[in-house]
C-alpha cells in the first residue's frame, strides 16, 4: 500500500488519452517511504514518433521486474500506459474474421463439421457457412455465442 506523498512543483499538465496525448511540464516531487525524504524527479515525455516508441520499449525492457511504489516501478507504469496508448492509435488490432473464429474454436475443442450442425443447422448449411457462401443469421450467432462462447462482437464483425 502506498504511504508516500507526492507534491506538484509548478506543474501544468494535460492528459487526454482519447487523443493519446500526455504533456507534463516541470517535474513531480515524490517522497518514497523506503527512501526517507529523498526528492525524486521524473521526466515524462509523450510518445510522438516511432523513435520515441522504440526508445520507450527499450526502457520498459530495462525496467521489467521493477518493484511497485519505487521510482523505477512508477516509470515502468507510466511508460506502459503511454506505449499502450500509442499502440492503440498506430497499430490497431482488427477483430478476427467470424468464420476464422469459428474454425479456430472448432480446432480448440476438437470439433468436426458434423458437431456444428447443432449450432448452424443442417450439414449443407454448415458447409455453406464455413465456406463463406452463407452469412451467419442472428439465430446462428446466438447459438454459437451461447454454445461455443465465441463473442457476439466477433461473429457480427
Amino acid at each position: 500500500m502506498w504511504t508516500g506523498k507526492t507534491s506538484k512543483l509548478n506543474i501544468s499538465s494535460r492528459f487526454d488519452f482519447g487523443q493519446y496525448n500526455l504533456m507534463v511540464q516541470n517535474a513531480t516531487k515524490i517522497n518514497y517511504p523506503n527512501l526517507g525524504s529523498s526528492n525524486i524527479f521524473m521526466e515524462i515525455k509523450p510518445i510522438k514518433t516511432e523513435k520515441d516508441y522504440y526508445t520507450s520499449l527499450k526502457r520498459i525492457e530495462e525496467l521489467w521486474g521493477a518493484k511497485r511504489d519505487t521510482q523505477d516501478g512508477d516509470e515502468f507504469d507510466l511508460l506502459c500506459t503511454l506505449v499502450e496508448s500509442y499502440e492503440m492509435k498506430h497499430y490497431p488490432i482488427a477483430p478476427p474474421d467470424p468464420i476464422d473464429a469459428i474454425i479456430f474454436r472448432m480446432e480448440q475443442m476438437g470439433m468436426t463439421k458434423m458437431d456444428m450442425v447443432e449450432y448452424l443447422g443442417s450439414q449443407s448449411r454448415v458447409s455453406e457457412v464455413l465456406n463463406s457462401k452463407r452469412k451467419l443469421s442472428l439465430k446462428m450467432v446466438k447459438s454459437l455465442n451461447k454454445g461455443l462462447k465465441i463473442p457476439a462482437e466477433v461473429l457480427l464483425a
